[in-house]
């Protein structure tokens, strides 16, 4: 049996199966139940779970379970690049402002899902930290904790509205309109987190009312910034701009004296020098030392 003949068997028993095993599948034309089965094998979906399935007179297409696979699928890849041991995702689901829904007529229901997922927020969170851990050495004024918050900015998300309009018709779906609306915000979260997910959709299949061209995903990133730069930018003073206080002298003077025994010339700091640069010269003077034999 050649591969193709394999395959031809395949989509065939696949076929019987859906008509007796998935919902409504009694009503589908063996034709019908044939594409599913075709459709389900080339994209991986499993139409039994409800991944993917049959709209009459439409054609074969991805559920919201179909999307949150390839979705969790993309994540567990990144996840093994970046060797974290776990990784998945999630929405909150809140009220849209009025700004972000354009036109809605009476009885349209609108509703944002923002997309967390873990690999991006604990990123995120280490960058926080990472910060944190720079004031606290530089002994910064001020609540160390709140301003690492503000140099790491808002955590990355990716956000849509979904909406369903009072006049749409689902053929006797019972689906509740605002978990619809959920599902469909939710899905153009996912592809805009998930780029690489491409699940192909007839065309009207999913006539879904998304409006999510006016949400940033993930922030750009910004050119590369010193702490100091940083601090300045929110209005705080960089240590190492300070002049030195009696402590930074105190180590100066003994890393000159240990240089002087050892035989080397120390060059005296200016009149106006900074901390960052007194413990520059600190460092660049016991590595001379460091380096005598």
């Amino acid at each position: 049996m050649t591969n193709q003949t394999a395959i031809a068997v395949t989509v065939e028993v696949m076929a019987e199966r859906l008509k007796l095993m998935v919902q409504n599948g009694r009503k589908l034309s063996n034709e019908e139940a044939l594409a599913l089965g075709q459709y389900a094998l080339v994209t991986g979906l499993d139409p039994f779970s409800g991944e993917c399935y049959y709209l009459q007179n439409v054609g074969p297409g991805p559920g919201i379970a179909g999307w949150r696979r390839k979705a969790e699928e993309q994540l567990e890849y990144e996840a093994r690049k970046a060797a974290e041991p776990l990784a998945r995702f999630w929405c909150d689901y809140v009220d849209a402002e009025a700004d972000e829904t354009g036109n809605l007529a009476a009885g349209d229901i609108a509703v944002k899902a923002v997309l967390h997922d873990t690999l991006t927020k604990g990123a995120w969170e280490k960058r926080t930290l990472s910060h944190y851990i720079e004031l606290v050495k530089a002994k910064i004024e001020g609540d160390a904790w709140t301003i690492a918050q503000a140099l790491a900015g808002p955590e990355p998300t990716w956000s849509a509205v979904g909406i369903v309009r009072a006049g749409e018709n689902f053929g006797g779906d019972k689906m509740p309109r605002y978990e619809r609306a959920c599902k469909r915000a939710e899905k153009a979260a996912i592809r805009k987190r998930f780029p690489r997910v491409h699940l192909p959709e007839p065309m009207g299949f999913d006539p879904a009312d998304v409006v999510d061209s006016s949400f940033v995903s993930v922030p750009e990133v910004p050119e590369a910034k010193s702490t100091g730069q940083l601090l300045s930018e929110l209005g705080y003073a960089d240590p190492n701009d300070a002049p030195p206080n009696e402590k930074a002298w105190k180590a100066w003077d003994f890393m000159v004296d240990k240089a002087q025994k050892a035989g080397i010339e120390v060059m005296e700091p200016v009149e106006d020098v900074t901390t960052g640069q007194l413990r520059q010269m600190y460092t660049e003077l016991k590595k001379q030392i460091e380096a005598q034999p």
